[in-house]
């Protein structure tokens, strides 16, 4: 199950990336689809954590995958400012930050179940 939800999440991760790399509204800088194309090596850092996360890097691996969360949500966070003057109101964007914050602290402990399940099978 963990392992699923890591997988969604890296699916996540490759529509924002498609999303941000292909979009050419004229709202946002032209700088920006060349930041969508680098966010391609989110999706594929958090595939090969997965690898790490059941061999004998597990600790890699967990690692990893916090770092591309915080990146994840670097990027999240940038896009907010970025489209500042177009956004939904306050509350709703407290709601949005809300369930991603959520949906960030399930990745990582899907992360760190798995890591300890590793570890306790390789000990």
């Amino acid at each position: 199950m963990c392992v699923f939800y890591l997988l969604v999440f890296m699916l996540f991760e490759v529509y924002s990336a498609a999303a941000t790399a292909l979009d050419r509204n004229a709202r946002f800088p032209s700088w920006e689809p060349l930041l969508g194309w680098g966010l391609f090596v989110l999706p594929c850092v958090l595939l090969i954590s997965l690898f790490l996360l059941h061999g004998r890097y597990a600790r890699l691996g967990f690692y990893l995958v916090a770092a591309n969360l915080c990146l994840y949500a670097s990027f999240m966070t940038f896009e907010w400012v970025v489209s500042r003057g177009n956004a939904p109101s306050h509350g709703a964007m407290l709601e949005v930050a809300g369930i991603w914050a959520t949906l960030f602290a399930t990745a990582l402990l899907a992360a760190r179940f798995l890591k300890n399940k590793a570890q306790a099978f390789n000990s």
